[in-house]
């Protein structure tokens, strides 16, 4: 794919991909929130390569959420919350990985179902 192809033709074709017709349109639809909400303008499938001296990511990729996080089980809800009210400056856990170290929240643009959507999709990246 060109570096012009659209970010919400990536995320659908990244969502749709292997799975059954019915897991393919709720993925749509997930892929549609994540594109709409510019949730690719930060996160990213997997990382890229980084020479050496360049900026750290704006954010973590779904792939180093969904393996950080998918086998704490209240990890879901925490992240939903994230998703919502956004992720205050703390105690920066990607330390030294990442350009920012706090999140806005998407409430009210997002609701609290479509947040359990992408959040559900996120811990699932392999």
């Amino acid at each position: 794919m060109s570096p012009h192809t659209p970010a919400r033709f990536v995320a659908v074709l990244l969502l749709t991909a292997f799975v059954a017709p019915g897991e393919a349109a709720e993925r749509t639809a997930t892929a549609r929130v994540v594109a709409d909400r510019g949730c690719t303008v930060c996160h990213r499938e997997a990382p890229d390569a980084r020479a050496a001296g360049d900026a750290p990511p704006l954010a973590p990729t779904w792939l180093e959420i969904a393996t950080r996080y998918r086998a704490d089980a209240a990890a879901q809800a925490r992240l939903v919350r994230v998703v919502l009210k956004g992720a205050d400056p703390g105690p920066p856990h990607w330390k030294g990985r990442l350009e920012f170290n706090s999140m806005g929240g998407n409430a009210p643009s997002m609701t609290a179902a479509q947040a359990r959507d992408v959040v559900r999709w996120i811990l699932s990246t392999r």
